[in-house]
């Protein structure tokens, strides 16, 4: 039943066109009709291949774009620690100078570590860091990282004299 209706529609288009062929090898409209009547499963499988392309295809980039995104999240966290670590130096500082002689080697004592952490932080922010696949800063930020560097040299001088 469905071959007559096929075969009824080419030899309408066959009609149509005057029996003329559409390129060489003497491809008819004739053929053409009956490959798209035969080619139902062949469109069925290009289209549930496509189904399941696509949305492969979709997740590849949000795996991608996630992978960008969980990198430039360590080098803002980095970033942030560095902000609190700031914070936390000036105090330990300003209490190292209130401080009487019995809490002196404690303030001391995390004022050292905030500056050790603090330095590893802007090795981290210049180098990367592999084992927590953290990349450097590059480009705009890589200004404001050398300008912060300035900075950290003179200000952790001024630190250490207060400790001293």
């Amino acid at each position: 039943m469905l071959g007559d209706r096929t075969e009824n529609m080419a030899s309408s288009a066959e009609r149509l066109a005057g029996g003329r062929t559409l390129g060489p090898g003497g491809f008819s409209l004739r053929r053409l009709f009956e490959f798209f009547d035969t080619s139902l499963p062949r469109k069925l499988g290009a289209l549930l291949v496509l189904m399941l392309v696509i949305p492969i295809a979709l997740v590849a980039i949000v795996l991608v774009m996630t992978d960008d995104q969980e990198s430039s999240i360590k080098v803002a966290d980095t970033a942030a620690q560095q902000g609190v670590l700031s914070q936390t130096i000036s105090k330990e500082a300003g209490y190292l100078l209130l401080a009487d002689s019995a809490q002196i080697p404690g303030y001391v004592d995390d004022l050292n570590q905030a500056m050790a952490q603090f330095e590893r932080n802007l090795e981290v922010l210049r180098s990367g860091d592999e084992a927590s696949g953290q990349p450097a800063i590059d480009g705009e930020a890589r200004d404001h990282l050398e300008r912060l560097d300035a900075e950290w040299a003179q200000f952790s001088a001024q630190v250490r004299t207060i400790i001293a």
